[in-house]
């Protein structure tokens, strides 16, 4: 790299660190990785030691789901992005004979196929796959027919606890049902390689035989499995777990390598060497550490086969770069530039110039470039670069042309472009087609943004919203493709003031909370002032909730219960109790009564490393005391959802698996509970929706998608037209005022559809309702309807307010017919003007009516 390039970059790096941005840092030199963090919560949250699950139990409640529960056919999701910030990406894979056609695999929003090399508008389009596929961590193509391709599943870092979860996360990772199979471009799959053990599994490297495409390796779990009829049957040739990476000698292919490595595992750890094709492995030993608690990742130069560089990593920092010369017989550290930075077990690489093999590229927080065999190296991106605000979609990212997203996975030369050289990170894609001295994003249409739980969205205007996503902050939707970001971080819970939407709040990991009080526009720090909140025992993302009968008032949970009733003024918290609501764990969850803040429920998840069970806590008296519901599976309640009409009728979703019971209810403030789950799949449920103006319609979204109840929860259909195959739906919020539902999933973004069930605005006559009459009006404490049908029909009555909400719902038991007069009490109601609308289907014929009655409360 010249020397007028190292001064723009270095100048580039001094601009950046005098930007002024909104993003905490969240690896600090030293500290632990926020992504180990968030998957270790994870984890904890769904699956409680000493819990194993088998890794086909996502693929058998798929299959039972769409043979028990039929399609609603109501649903009609539309994408809303975001599709200008790109998610979580782990690999890259290149169309052996056309430059511009890449795979990009993400870690949790399945594959994705570019035509333009990812540049462009909407540059990506998702494949669809046949099969419930999250994360895609290898991607194969045949040089000889590249319609046949094969995806390496599952993202796993650990041999023992390697599942998702909610509280930390250091086993990151979605479910891997091994390695899938098309022979048509992708149009149709099947399972090659079913990996069916005992803990999720995970495909990490994937190739091909330089000489013979019928011959593939694939770099797994259970270690390093051989197919030699192109993946029709496979054998364990070296059964070491935890194959991490691999690589094979272009010039003999009988000479193989490969890396094994696991989180906080030294044990399992080093680089093999096979001279026979497999048959045998020797572990390297000379000038390589004995040991190391991270992963290795390793290249060999096409030039020069006998050189190869190993980036090797603890948990927390970089070993070092080595090299070797001598085909791995011996190995010099050439560089210990700790490029991993607390994330050793997660995220780093090495690439080889295919022509040169002097020049690398060295990837792991940012991207280094080193021109002398990795002896010094050149800081060449920045992950602070990036701009905030609205970044065009297809567009440039920062305003600096150093940028790349922080926590790159893999890095590649393009195999038909030399120059250009691809990095696949948390943020999504990146490329220099310069050899490192400039960067641009290619992520335009790449929905693959993986949000969290408490998305928030306006309840009266469908093109408001704002949700928190892994690695790439807080954005605001605004009915644009491309989002607006405005916190920086891992984004968490969101908040709107349902009284001023002028009013919202937003979190990065462990309670950074941020404010604003112009709709989003500007935002301000306004984390608790330690001596008001814990510092320690926080939940990664760290719940809050408004109360809504009094929307300036919060509560949040750590060990305890908070409160602040000034809007969230740092100053303004106080703890609710002495002592921790449940020892060795921390708050996970919290549920406030729509009508009556004094009944609150919390849930608790354990703490990393602490021998405790999730649970679940009612409080009648605003947090001040506290009781623990029993006779609930010892699963941590993910969501908790009050009827927006009766605060006494409570639902909470149950995360886990292989216990049957994901959904329960509660109709008397939650003294007792009722399994409601009626064939619902047995899979981890993360959050919950009730209809505002029809509280017997619910929304479920679990790990496999969104499902509906029109009873209550006797019945479920599936409510996924529109949706991926499968999607980690991970928050839903409806607005009431336009009947409009919104979901934030794990790794596809943001969709929306209409309810299933709407009250249309205008009168819907049927001949066979004679009459509808309600008096007196104005009225005071009490209002009387009449209506009188000539055949029997099933009826309802809903009051809403002027803001469509509904305040009051009744359902007629039974069919009702003739002449039918109903006293309804309205004196807790606010003065005001109501419509009161009597709807119903008459039993004979389904046909629908809909009358609306306005009436003024005194």
């Amino acid at each position: 790299m010249n020397f007028f390039r190292l001064i723009l970059v270095v100048a580039g790096l001094i601009l950046v660190s005098c930007k002024e941005t909104y993003r905490e840092s969240e690896e600090e030199e030293g500290g632990q990785s926020g992504a180990g963090l968030a998957l270790n919560e994870w984890i904890r949250a769904r699956f409680p030691e000493p819990n194993v699950i088998e890794s086909d139990r996502i693929l058998l409640a798929y299959e039972a789901s769409k043979k028990n529960l039929r399609s609603a056919d109501k649903a009609q999701w539309k994408s809303l992005g975001p599709k200008n910030i790109g998610g979580r990406t782990l690999c890259l894979a290149f169309h052996p004979t056309d430059p511009n056609i890449i795979y990009a695999g993400s870690a949790s929003g399945g594959l994705w196929k570019s035509y333009s090399s990812g540049i462009g508008y909407n540059a990506w389009q998702q494949v669809p796959i046949n099969f419930p596929v999250y994360s895609i961590a290898s991607i194969l193509i045949s040089p000889r027919n590249p319609d046949i391709l094969f995806v390496g599943t599952g993202e796993v870092y650990n041999k023992h606890a390697s599942v998702p979860g909610i509280i930390d996360r250091t086993t990151r990772g979605t479910y891997g049902m091994g390695i899938l199979k098309s022979i048509n471009g992708g149009k149709s799959w099947t399972q090659s390689l079913p990996l069916t053990q005992s803990v999720i599994s995970g495909v990490q490297t994937m190739k091909f035989d330089p000489y013979d495409d019928q011959i593939i390796y694939a770099a797994t779990t259970q270690g390093l499995y051989k197919s030699t009829n192109q993946g029709n049957t496979w054998t364990l040739i070296h059964d070491v777990p935890m194959a991490v990476d691999f690589d094979i000698n272009i010039n003999n292919p009988e000479i193989i390598y490969v890396t094994h490595g696991s989180y906080q595992d030294n044990a399992i750890s080093g680089i093999y060497k096979s001279n026979n094709s497999g048959v045998s492995f020797v572990k390297l030993k000379n000038g390589l550490p004995e040991s190391y608690s991270g992963k290795a990742l390793l290249d060999i130069s096409k030039s020069n086969p006998n050189i190869l560089y190993a980036s090797i990593a603890n948990e927390l920092r970089s070993v070092g770069l080595f090299m070797s010369i001598d085909g791995g017989t011996t190995w010099d550290m050439m560089n210990s530039t700790d490029v991993a930075n607390v994330q050793g077990w997660y995220s780093h690489d090495i690439a080889i110039d295919p022509t040169n093999p002097d020049y690398i590229s060295y990837v792991g927080q940012n991207a280094y470039i080193s021109e002398h065999k990795g002896k010094n190296f050149l800081n060449i991106s920045s992950w602070d670069a990036g701009d905030m605000g609205r970044v065009p979609v297809g567009g440039a990212e920062s305003s600096y042309d150093i940028y790349v997203h922080a926590d790159i996975h893999a890095t590649y030369f393009h195999p038909l472009k030399p120059n250009e050289i691809y990095f696949a990170t948390d943020g999504g894609i990146f490329v220099s087609t310069n050899r490192g001295m400039s960067f641009e994003g290619r992520n335009g249409g790449y929905q693959t943004t993986q949000f969290y739980a408490n998305f928030s969205a306006s309840k009266s205007n469908p093109n408001f919203a704002i949700g928190g996503m892994q690695d790439n902050g807080t954005a605001i939707y605004d009915g644009q493709d491309g989002w607006i970001k405005v916190i920086g971080g891992d984004g968490m819970s969101t908040a709107i003031n349902p009284m001023n939407e002028k009013i919202i709040f937003g979190t990065y990991q462990n309670f950074g909370l941020n404010r604003s009080l112009d709709g989003g526009k500007t935002f301000d720090y306004i984390k608790p002032a330690n001596n008001s909140f814990e510092v320690e025992g926080k939940s990664f993302n760290t719940p809050f909730e408004i109360i809504p009968s009094a929307p300036n008032s919060i509560y949040a949970g750590a060990q305890k219960v908070y409160l602040n009733e000034n809007n969230g003024n740092p100053a303004s918290w106080r703890s609710l109790q002495t002592n921790p609501l449940d020892a060795n764990s921390t708050i996970l969850t919290l549920g406030v009564s729509p009508t009556d803040r004094s009944l609150l429920l919390a849930s608790t998840s354990p703490l990393e490393g602490l021998l405790s069970v999730p649970k679940l806590f009612k409080s009648t008296n605003g947090g001040i005391t506290w009781t623990r519901i029993n006779d609930l599976p010892y699963q941590s309640v993910m969501d908790i959802c009050f009827d927006p009409i009766n605060g006494k009728i409570i639902y909470i979703a149950l995360s886990g698996f292989g216990v049957n019971s994901h959904l329960y209810k509660s109709i008397d403030g939650g003294d007792t509970w009722k399994n409601i789950d009626n064939g619902l799949p047995d899979v981890p449920t993360n959050c919950i929706a009730i209809n505002p103006k029809n509280t017997k319609e619910i929304y479920v979204g679990n790990d496999l998608g969104v499902y509906i109840s029109s009873d209550g929860g006797l019945k479920w259909e599936r409510f996924m037209e529109g949706l991926p195959t499968a999607v980690m739906a991970m928050s839903m919020t409806i607005s009431s005022q336009t009947d409009q539902i919104k979901l934030a999933t794990h790794g596809n973004g943001v969709y929306e559809s209409p309810l299933a069930f709407t009250i249309p605005n205008k009168d819907v006559i049927n001949s066979s309702l004679q009459s509808f009459l309600i008096s007196p009006n104005p009225a005071s404490d009490q209002i009387n309807t009449k209506f009188n049908l000539l055949k029997p029909a099933t009826c309802s009555i809903n009051i809403m307010n002027m803001l469509g909400q509904s305040v009051y719902i009744h359902d007629f038991v039974n069919p009702v017919s003739g002449s039918t007069s109903f006293n309804i009490d309205i004196h807790s109601l606010n003065q005001g003007t109501y419509t009161m609308v009597l709807l119903g289907k008459i039993t004979t014929d389904q046909s629908p009516f809909y009358l609306h009655k306005r009436f003024i409360k005194l």
